[in-house]
């Protein structure tokens, strides 16, 4: 499921988990998820954006500008076959 998503992708895809972005009134600012991309990648924010749309592994919020939030269900398995490793919630020491 998660195997055809680009290295952009994958990105776009951490950072919003990693910062819990799960649902629609904690959605990122695309500018912002813009500017974070350009530190690691010059250019394909659009269509690594789109492919995610298209998968169903984040969902538009229709404000201004443009927000995104993860789909929980979807991103995290997509992350895990990558071997990508996303903590959910808090982990407290014992």
């Amino acid at each position: 499921m998660g195997s055809e998503l680009t290295e952009e992708a994958l990105f776009i895809l951490e950072y919003l988990c990693r910062n819990r972005k799960f649902k629609p009134d904690r959605s990122l600012d695309s500018k912002h998820m813009k500017n974070h991309f350009r530190h690691k990648f010059d250019s394909g924010f659009n269509d690594a954006i789109k492919m995610l749309k298209n998968g169903s592994f984040i969902i538009e919020v229709k404000k201004k500008p443009v927000r995104y939030y993860a789909v929980l269900k979807y991103a995290l398995p997509a992350l895990r076959v990558q071997g990508i490793d996303v903590p959910i919630g808090k982990q407290r020491p014992l």
